[in-house]
């Protein structure tokens, strides 16, 4: 017991500053506590400065408008990319569909990045939680839950088979975005300061890959209305484009705050 505490004492004290961490370990090992002792004292510790982060807005707004925007935005956009993996090539000619998923694969990779990456900077010490969270919602648990769980039902498979389908095999489609949200997180918490000349390639690469998953999307969705001999009618591009330039905020916020950087050096390298 006494080992499992100094291991969790361990763990909770990489949540703080370096400087402080070294501080707390050298202050335990001088005090002779116990394990309970050295948990409890470090858990209320951390506890306080946690709470102290959430004091500020940045934290707010990483847990509002990335994990509660472009989070539910990306879970939904995610959902598509997976569907069309499982029915590629059923609607769609091979060359179309292979089309819309490069484009689909490289917006989504590129949105997750800018999104773990504003995320990282907003929340510091705060981002094991948005993180964690943010990653999460990417990750489409509900909706997939539903859907893995609909389809294999409905071929009288056992719960636990089902079970095991979901823990081994659903994650296999977004786990490219997974690991670009937490590239972006780790470069954000380094205070990262993204240069304007990358700030405008990436918002070009953005813009264009936002045009082509539009574009594209239509493609798929125009397959219902032939089907369907015209009656069924495919939502039209502003309708789809809404989402797709809502999740794109991160990047017009770095654009927009590497313009400014930029703007503020040139002034005052005239002055």
């Amino acid at each position: 017991m006494t080992h499992f505490c100094w291991w969790f004492v361990d763990i909770l004290s990489r949540m703080l500053k370096p400087d402080e961490r070294n501080a707390v370990r050298g202050d335990l090992a001088e005090s002779g506590a116990t394990g309970g002792q050295a948990l409890r004292d470090v858990m209320g510790l951390v506890v306080r400065r946690q709470a102290a982060l959430w004091k500020d807005w940045q934290p707010w707004l990483a847990l509002a408008g990335l994990v509660g925007v472009a989070g539910v935005l990306l879970s939904e956009i995610a959902l598509q990319f997976d569907l069309a993996i499982v029915h590629f090539g059923t609607e769609l000619s091979v060359g179309r569909d292979t089309v819309y998923l490069v484009c689909l694969f490289l917006a989504l990779f590129s949105w997750s990045w800018a999104g773990g990456f504003l995320l990282g900077f907003f929340s510091g010490g705060a981002t094991w939680l948005t993180g964690t969270l943010f990653c999460l919602v990417i990750h489409s648990w509900p909706q997939m839950v539903l859907l893995r769980l609909g389809r294999r039902a409905s071929l009288g498979t056992e719960l636990w088979e089902v079970v095991l389908n979901l823990l081994f095999m659903m994650s296999i489609p977004t786990l490219p975005f997974l690991l670009a949200a937490i590239w972006g997180m780790n470069r954000g918490l380094q205070n990262c300061t993204i240069p304007f000349r990358q700030a405008i390639l990436l918002a070009a690469a953005v813009a264009i890959l936002t045009f082509l998953v539009t574009w594209t999307t239509g493609w798929d969705k125009s397959v219902p209305h032939v089907w369907n001999d015209g009656a069924w009618h495919p939502m039209p591009w502003p309708g789809r484009l809404l989402p797709l330039a809502t999740v794109s905020w991160p990047v017009a916020y770095m654009l927009a705050t590497s313009s400014w950087r930029r703007w503020h050096e040139s002034k005052g390298e005239e002055r």
